[in-house]
């Protein structure tokens, strides 16, 4: 059976797309919910694949002014399947398989430059390691390995999880709990943690993208009223030293951006302020959290002190 690739060319075909297909998808995430489609939708190319009248599959690219698919400020984008269902596993597997390789064949490969982070659950690559296989001189994928933490809070109370904490952390987190000194804030301050943020990659002498950045924001301010936003900002002696940033679906949340005063070393500041951002994520009766990678030295450890696993997903570029 032939499957049939259209564009999607009207932003307002997507509360359509989510609805029925991109919910039930186990790559789903909140870079790929109707919201951030629709707002970000000058700067996508969308399409679906169809299988009779039946979408298969959903791509979501996001492209820079030279129309080079890029992956910031989305952590994953790429390719969404359809889930299995019913399905045996030999021809769910089968025709996953043949519908990534067709989106690969016929989309990707009209781009001249592709750097993405594919969803987690996202598991065969070989479409991507195939493409162009044993010709010379032809473009070939590169595709490498990357890793986050997730924490199941499906169903469980604080207290389950606050207890699969790494023991000195939680030790951390009670000190200061009991601390008069400390205080944490739920109040949204966007300015304030784009404010710390943008001190440490000064300091720190950090490159990143100022216009994706900014839209970013953009978009944050609009999920405030509609409850997808988390933040929380740990005060020390009634000044704010640390602030950490969630955003959420209806299944998730996860980590945006985590950041403090330069000026001021606590150890303690960025463990609360962690913590009680998983505090409200359970409080919403989510899923899971997405700690948003654990692929640098410095900040691996760290994210997976608080009892996630590590889940593997995966970047390709061309």
């Amino acid at each position: 059976m032939k499957y049939n690739i259209k564009k999607v060319s009207d932003k307002n075909e997507i509360d359509d797309i989510y609805s029925n297909f991109i919910k039930f998808s186990s790559q789903k995430n909140i870079f790929c919910s109707k919201e951030i489609l629709k707002f970000y939708f000058s700067d996508l190319d969308l399409y679906t694949i169809y299988k009779n009248d039946r979408i298969k599959s959903f791509v979501y690219l996001l492209k820079d002014k030279n129309n080079f698919i890029i992956s910031e400020p989305f952590i994953y984008s790429g390719i969404i399947n359809h889930p299995k269902l019913n399905m045996k596993n030999s021809r769910y597997n089968n025709e996953v398989f043949k519908i990534n390789e067709l989106v690969i064949n016929e989309i990707f490969s009209i781009y001249k430059n592709i750097n993405i982070n594919l969803p987690l659950n996202f598991l065969d690559t070989r479409p991507f390691l195939w493409f162009n296989y044993g010709e010379e001189n032809k473009r070939k994928f590169l595709v490498t390995p990357s890793y986050t933490s997730i924490i199941n809070i499906k169903s469980r109370d604080q207290s389950e999880v606050f207890n699969e904490i790494d023991d000195v952390k939680r030790r951390d987190i009670n000190k200061v709990l009991n601390d008069k000194n400390y205080k944490v804030s739920n109040q949204i301050n966007l300015s304030l943690i784009k404010k710390f943020y943008l001190d440490t990659m000064k300091k720190n002498k950090g490159s990143f993208n100022n216009y994706a950045f900014n839209k970013i924001f953009d978009f944050i301010e609009t999920q405030i009223n509609e409850e997808k936003v988390i933040q929380t900002t740990t005060y020390y002696l009634e000044k704010p030293i640390y602030s950490v940033l969630f955003l959420n679906n209806e299944d998730s949340s996860c980590y945006l951006y985590g950041s403090g005063d330069v000026e001021i070393k606590n150890r303690y500041a960025g463990s609360l302020a962690l913590w009680k951002a998983i505090e409200q994520s359970i409080d919403k009766k989510l899923c899971f959290i997405d700690l948003e990678g654990i692929n640098s030295p410095y900040r691996g450890e760290y994210k997976l002190n608080f009892g996630g696993n590590v889940k593997s997903y995966y970047n390709v570029c061309i």
